[in-house]
Parts: C-alpha cells; structure tokens; sequence
C-alpha cells in the first residue's frame, strides 16, 4: 500500500504496529482530569463513537470508571474483549515488588482480565529503581498480566491544543464525522500535521535522566 493510499485509509480503526506485534489503535481517549460521570459517559460515548483505545494511569484515579464503561460496552454490543486498547500507568517508581502490587491494583481497578499496555508514568528513582521497574513489568507479561509496556511520553505540556493547524484540521475531522466521510484525513491535511515538527522535548529521556 503506498503511503497516499494509508493517509486515505486513516479512519478510527487503524492502528500501528508495536515493536512486540501489538496493534495499537492511532486515536484514542485520553482521561487524564476526568472523573464520575464525566469520565464514564465519556468513554461511554467515544466507545460507541467508534473509538477503539482508551487511555488511563494510576495517578488518574479514573481506571475503575474506564474499566466499567468498557465493561458495559462490551455486553451490551457483545464486541470482544480484544477490541478494546487498554492503556494505563504506574503511579510511583519504588521497587520490583511494589511494581508486581501496583499492576495487580490497577488489573483489579479496571476489572479487564489485563492491560493491553502498561506505561512507566515517570523517570524517577534513578537507574537501579527503573532496572527493578522493567523486571517487574517483564514478569507480568510473562504472567499474562500485561500484553505490552513502554514508557509514556505525552505531549510538550499540551502546546499543541493551541496549535492553529491542528484547530484547523481537528474541525475538518468533526466536519467528516458528521457527514459521510468519516475520520479520513487528506494529503493535503496530512503534509501540514508532518510540517509541525518543531523539535519540543517531549517529557524526559531515559538516556539522560538522572
């Protein structure tokens, strides 16, 4: 597929592949600052929208909520579970055991049988805690806790909400969903998201954190 024909084919439902073979829905609900009903209706409602991944933490304190309104989702439209990305964060970087506990909480909080991604939230501890960290997340893995891990890098402290491109091009996107279109994005749309690159750190970089 040439990559005109994958900028034409980008609807809710693609994906990207992960370094482990995982396919990871490209647009998701983020739910950092929401909680209740807030939270609920809007997982809720992007579920039926046609969204395919949602994305929580610990440090949210939201993953019950999403795990509920997914739940429910899922008997009432009897999609698989498979369908639904789940992603969620370690709150506090302490230890292997406290690692081992925290996944455990965050799989009884959201209530999904397992995580399909489990995020380090933060670089801090130093090198020997995020040495503890990977062994632990590796371990629940390989228990079937968790599918995938990574760790989570947002956006440069939200600038881009702001960015007169992306309003322009996020209305396009509204516009298409209420007609016929879909999410589908053009070549033209496209090659302005590409022209954003303004090289802003994103977060923190694991080669260089203390």
């Amino acid at each position: 597929m040439s990559s005109k024909e994958v900028q034409k084919a980008f609807t809710a439902n693609t994906c990207l592949t992960l370094s482990n073979g995982q396919k990871i829905p490209q647009i998701q609900l983020g739910v950092w600052e929401s909680y209740d009903e807030e939270c609920y209706n809007a997982v809720k409602w992007a579920l039926e929208a046609g969204y395919r991944g949602i994305d929580s933490a610990e440090w949210y304190e939201n993953e019950a909520i999403c795990g509920r309104a997914i739940n429910e989702y899922l008997t009432a439209t009897s999609t698989p579970r498979s369908s639904i990305f789940f992603t969620t964060k370690l709150r506090n970087n302490v230890s292997y055991s406290e690692t081992r506990s925290a996944i455990k909480r965050s799989l009884k909080e959201c209530n999904l049988g397992y995580i399909d991604l489990y995020l380090i939230h933060a670089p801090y501890g130093g090198p020997m805690i995020r040495e503890e960290i990977y062994r632990a997340v590796v371990d629940a893995v390989k228990d079937g806790e968790v599918k995938g891990w990574g760790a989570y890098t947002p956006l440069a402290k939200s600038g881009r909400f702001e960015n007169e491109v992306l309003k322009e091009v996020a209305g396009r996107i509204v516009g298409n969903l209420k007609g016929s279109e879909g999410w589908g994005l053009e070549d033209e749309d496209m090659a302005k998201l590409r022209g954003l690159d303004e090289h802003l750190v994103t977060e923190w970089d694991p080669t260089d954190c203390p």
